[in-house]
């Protein structure tokens, strides 16, 4: 798995690669975590409607406000 990581890591901007590993040290090594029916999945707390559309344009990381994890919404298209 660490040479997978290692190849992985060359693609991913060191800035975002910096952030996410303070992050994982930082919150019991989960360090992204998924928005489902509106709620984060690391602390359970409500997700804004303006931050999950955020998510949705996958232009930046977002952060949720009370854990500090990075969030994510799995498409609609995966696994269905």
């Amino acid at each position: 798995m660490q040479s997978q990581r290692n190849q992985i890591v060359k693609q991913v901007s060191p800035k975002i690669l910096a952030k996410y590993e303070k992050i994982l040290l930082n919150r019991d090594f989960l360090a992204i975590v998924k928005v489902e029916n509106n709620s984060c999945r690391g602390c359970f707390m409500n997700v804004p409607p303006q931050v999950i559309n955020l998510i949705k344009m996958y232009d930046n990381l977002v952060i949720c406000e009370v854990c500090q994890r990075i969030l994510y919404i799995e498409d609609e298209g995966i696994g269905s």
